[in-house]
């Protein structure tokens, strides 16, 4: 199944938790305590899910960031967004779908 995101309006939302683990490897568990291991880059971008921000603000902002090209940065949120709802419509409706204004 493919996801089709608004860039404009989808304002993702971090739900889940983050938690270090005892060899300091790092996860993201949703509320089905699926586990996703990521790295400090990745927890950096779901703390700044908060429902405020579309994807091509949190897009901007990591490209100003990391001062990387913007196109570059934007397949990554756009993957990262895409594969986090697709496993959240696996698990959960509830978990980190990108929420759209009025939904």
């Amino acid at each position: 199944m493919r996801f089709q995101i608004d860039y404009e309006k989808s304002k993702p939302l971090k739900v889940g938790r983050f938690a270090k683990q005892e060899d300091g490897s790092l996860v993201l568990a949703n509320d089905k305590d699926m586990s996703f291991m990521v790295n400090e880059a990745i927890i950096e971008f779901w703390n700044t899910c908060d429902g405020t921000k579309t994807i091509n603000q949190l897009t901007d902002q990591f490209s100003a960031k990391l001062g990387m090209p913007r196109e570059q940065v934007e397949q990554e949120v756009v993957q990262l967004v895409a594969g986090a709802a697709q496993q959240a419509s696996k698990a959960s409706s509830r978990t980190f779908p990108p929420r759209t204004p009025g939904q």
